[in-house]
């Protein structure tokens, strides 16, 4: 771990002066209301007190974000800060390790997220969508953000063991796939609980010696499909490229659990949120709405798997609903910023969600940054080509070379399944206006879950 070196309080920039432990508690208890009374008193950056760590800067200004997204790894590390569910992910994930071994193991895991094979898949992916929402009830409410949880963590398994697997529930399910959903949600609905609460994992029930419990008995599932594999040439999916590379040297003998838990972790959750929160924006506005669903249908420039109005829809969803609402990095070396110095060992937050709607925002994508408005990303620039929304100030997937790998996968999935189920069924939201978003760990979810009538079309 990276040491502070003595900090004077002139030197960084201002922040309230509660006891540590009356902080902590509320960031925890009360995140929102803590961070707008800060952000209000202090500005865009302030520096908090946490408990256990000796200097944290809050920030939601994209300069600083920049800054420090793009130092190298000698100056700014996210492997410091996901150290503290370096038990959730494992010593040798993508989340932890740095370097030449972070370079080695993301370019073994980008074949899955972009690229021909995620073209492959659309099909698949629209057919899920479709299957699903065949099967969502007719006669009651259905909430969305838990029909999207079980569609995604199927697709992430299969992206894990390949295409041929079978279901994860439900008659002819696949046995491995079914043990390796079960126990990638077991670790999704528990680790809040367990990252909280470290010191509790000798006691009897609690959430992070069931954390542990459940991250054994996954990895050592995955360890045995290896070993199955091994013989067979590794067979497809990512499982079958990572048993290929460990064979030829390219990946560590002992990083194969650790690789594929951080991917079906770090993609399940988010992706699914993002899912959920794009259908709550879309159903509270009628007219994007009704573009987007003869769109899906194959009006107005539609196509198999969404068109440009969808991609517009994903896009706008994506900020004002970023399904990680933070990340951050320790600082290795002092940082010059503005009239602030922030030194070594110093850990770096940056609130995406405050990021994404401050005024200065949009680029020239038009104004009122807390607007749904897919329609600010068909503009057009003034050389004709059409803005994509790559705006220096939004940080949906982290950013520098830490940048989320699925980055283009889950706008991907989003958009795809968006188009599949307005083709599919008629969705009505059962409350007036778009869900309020609560922080859930790392994750911005709809708080009720997005409750929504369906009909056949």
């Amino acid at each position: 771990m990276t040491d502070t070196a003595p900090v004077r309080r002139a030197d960084l920039p201002p922040g309230p002066r509660l006891p540590y432990a009356v902080q902590g508690l509320r960031m925890l208890y009360a995140p929102e209301a803590f961070s707008d009374s800060c952000r209000r008193r202090y500005g865009d950056t302030y520096t908090l007190g946490v408990p256990r760590r000796p200097v944290t800067v809050w920030s939601s200004d994209p300069a600083l974000a920049r800054l420090v997204t793009r130092l190298p790894d000698e100056a700014s590390t996210a492997a410091e800060w996901n150290a503290a569910a370096e038990f959730l992910w494992g010593p040798r994930s993508p989340f932890v390790v740095e370097g030449e071994e972070h370079r080695r193991t993301r370019r073994l895991v980008m074949p899955v997220l972009r690229g021909p094979r995620v073209l492959a898949r659309r099909e698949e992916i629209g057919e899920a969508a479709r299957r699903a929402a065949a099967g969502w009830s007719r006669e009651g409410p259905v909430r969305l953000l838990e029909e999207m949880r079980a569609l995604v963590l199927e697709l992430m398994v299969r992206s894990v063991l390949g295409p041929g697997a079978g279901p994860v529930s439900g008659p002819g399910a696949d046995p491995l796939a079914s043990r390796v959903a079960r126990l990638t949600e077991t670790l999704r609905r528990i680790t809040l609980g367990s990252l909280l609460l470290p010191w509790t994992r000798h006691v009897p029930g609690s959430a992070y010696g069931r954390v542990l419990r459940a991250r054994r008995e996954l990895a050592g599932c995955l360890e045995a499909a290896s070993r199955a594999r091994a013989g067979e040439g590794g067979g497809p999916g990512l499982l079958g490229d990572l048993v290929r590379a460990r064979a030829d040297g390219r990946l560590a003998g002992d990083a194969l659990a650790d690789q594929l838990i951080a991917f079906l972790l770090g993609g399940y959750a988010t992706t699914a949120t993002a899912l959920a929160s794009a259908f709550d924006l879309l159903l509270h506005h009628p007219a994007a709405l009704e573009r987007a669903e003869d769109e899906a249908a194959g009006g107005e420039g539609g196509e198999e798997g969404g068109g440009p109005w969808l991609e517009a829809v994903v896009r706008e969803s994506l900020r004002l609903s970023p399904p990680a609402w933070v990340f951050g990095r320790v600082l290795r070396e002092p940082v010059e910023f503005g009239r602030w110095r922030l030194p070594a060992g110093a850990w770096v937050a940056f609130d995406v969600l405050e990021m994404h709607r401050r005024a200065d925002a949009l680029a020239g994508l038009g104004g009122d940054p807390g607007a749904f408005r897919p329609e600010r990303h068909l503009a057009r620039a003034a050389d004709g080509r059409r803005c994509t929304g790559a705006v220096p100030s939004w940080h949906v997937f982290g950013g520098g070379g830490r940048v989320c790998p699925g980055a283009s996968f889950a706008p991907f999935v989003v958009r795809t399944v968006l188009a599949a189920v307005l083709a599919r069924v008629r969705l009505r939201p059962l409350r007036d206006r778009p869900g309020t978003l609560v922080r859930e760990s790392t994750l911005l979810v709809v708080r009720d879950g997005v409750p929504v009538t369906v009909s056949d079309r």
